[in-house]
């Protein structure tokens, strides 16, 4: 059976191959580039959800927000569903 390794482990590994390349100068430069990538490419998945959440409900997170706060149900612009007990926000 192989040894495992750790997340950080496989990272530095990485990181190694990366300064083998000279794509970095440092193992610690490596390492901080991919890190500075991964939020970057968690963000723009973000930002792409929010625009599609936006178009789905017909308005920005400000707007969309503000209706949840005082209780107007999202999709009909109306206050909540008959029998609803309101936002305890």
């Amino acid at each position: 059976m192989s040894a495992m390794l750790s997340p950080a482990d496989v990272l530095t590994t990485i990181a190694r191959s990366l300064v083998a390349m000279q794509r970095y100068s440092t193992v610690e430069d490596a390492l901080n580039g991919m890190a500075v990538s991964e939020v970057r490419r968690k963000v723009t998945a973000y930002q792409r959800r929010i625009r599609a959440l936006e178009r789905k409900h017909g308005a920005d997170f400000e707007a969309f927000s503000t209706r949840l706060r005082v209780g107007l149900h999202p999709k009909r612009k109306t206050i909540g569903y008959p029998g609803d007990r309101p936002c305890a926000c």
